[in-house]
């Protein structure tokens, strides 16, 4: 069967926390009919070493894609990208493809992660926030606001409401409080002059850990009514990820309105019809 969106922006593999290789990746898209793909490891981070690339990582990781990118030419575009998180360090130069997402709160020198497990979140309430859930969705919804000031090129925002993964059946928070919609409203509204794209992320879904993709259906409605534009990724850590549940991500967003999405090629992004 022909792939509706056969596309994928959002890579991992062995160089960080994904578990077939560049290769393996590459072979299996391009087996399965998809026209681009782009590997976005996580980038080089000091404090993150068990999921990000290491600092030797990184120069065969572009090299290896250089190779697969003449390799599948004709028939697969290949592009070379990160996925940066808010915090690092690294050079983000030198990548076609750049993804900035958040995910770990700071405080001092101390990292946590917001993905791992709940009593992270409630712990981090308590420490930032007097034990007030939608306050600390607020700080991270202001981390995603100062995106722009941090990365001079972004091309993908993602997984922008990663502060839920926890959150089926509103176990951290309840998703119509009026205090958590102006929180993730005034962080679209701070990131619309970057014009990037932002990325409806399956891997909540697929994965089960919600009944909905990255971002929920409520802000895929307000990016859609400032006029913000999307596309479609799996997140994907293996072989079996690559365009898993797309197509109910595709009729989602058609049903809301959206009848494209950006596709990003060596000459740049570009739009094309779902």
């Amino acid at each position: 069967m022909e792939l509706r969106f056969p596309y994928n922006y959002h890579t991992h593999s062995t160089y960080c926390d994904g578990h077939d290789s560049l290769e393996t990746m590459a072979a299996a898209a391009c087996e399965m009919g998809m026209k681009g793909l782009g590997f976005t490891g996580h980038l080089y981070d000091r404090r993150a070493a068990y999921w990000s690339m290491s600092e030797e990582g990184v120069l065969q990781y572009k090299k290896d894609i250089a190779a697969l990118k003449e390799q599948y030419r004709g028939r697969m575009e290949i592009l070379c990208g990160c996925e940066a998180d808010l915090w690092t360090t690294d050079d983000l130069s030198g990548y076609e493809l750049v993804i900035a997402s958040v995910h770990c709160f700071k405080e001092g020198d101390t990292f946590t992660m917001v993905d791992q497990k709940p009593q992270d979140l409630f712990d981090l309430a308590d420490r930032l926030a007097g034990g007030d859930m939608y306050q600390l969705a607020r700080l991270f919804y202001e981390m995603e606001a100062s995106i722009p000031q941090k990365f001079k090129k972004v091309d993908i925002i993602g997984h922008l409401d990663y502060l839920t993964k926890f959150n089926k059946a509103n176990a951290l928070l309840d998703e119509t409080d009026p205090r958590y919609i102006r929180a993730y409203n005034d962080a679209l509204d701070a990131l619309m002059p970057l014009d990037s794209v932002f990325e409806v992320n399956v891997s909540s879904f697929y994965r089960k850990r919600l009944d909905r993709f990255y971002p929920s259906d409520a802000i895929l409605r307000a990016i859609f009514e400032r006029g913000g534009r999307i596309t479609i990724t799996g997140d994907c850590h293996e072989t079996s990820n690559l365009c898993l549940a797309y197509d109910p991500a595709i009729d989602l967003v058609k049903s809301i309105g959206f009848k494209s999405a950006v596709i990003f090629t060596e000459n740049g992004p570009k739009e094309v019809g779902i």
